[in-house]
């Protein structure tokens, strides 16, 4: 990983018919550099704000490059993600409670 200061930011809206099960709203921290989703927020439905990053992934020594399983590439294509500033994504950030999704 190249460090934050390579990093772009995102969010993104969920889907517009309500699923109990999908975010509301979800923040991305890519490394453009890496090809790799570094840290997520998402808003679910219920009001929680989850996170997740590659660090609480690896943190029993898993590997996972990304948080995503797709090409960055075919993720950027497919997702109709808005350009963000640091400082909203780390404020969504210090919202979410950790919950890591590849390996909890």
């Amino acid at each position: 990983m190249t460090g934050p200061e390579a990093c772009r930011y995102y969010s993104a809206e969920g889907p517009a018919d309500e699923a109990p099960d999908l975010p509301l709203r979800s923040f991305y921290e890519i490394d453009h550099a890496d090809d790799a989703v570094t840290r997520a927020v998402d808003i679910l439905p219920d009001g929680r704000v989850i996170r997740d990053s590659l660090a609480l992934e690896r943190r029993n020594g898993d590997d996972c490059p990304s948080l995503i399983d797709t090409p960055l590439a075919e993720f950027l294509a497919d997702a109709p993600l808005v350009e963000i500033d640091r400082a909203a994504f780390e404020a969504e950030w210090a919202r979410g409670e950790d919950q890591p999704f590849w390996f909890p």
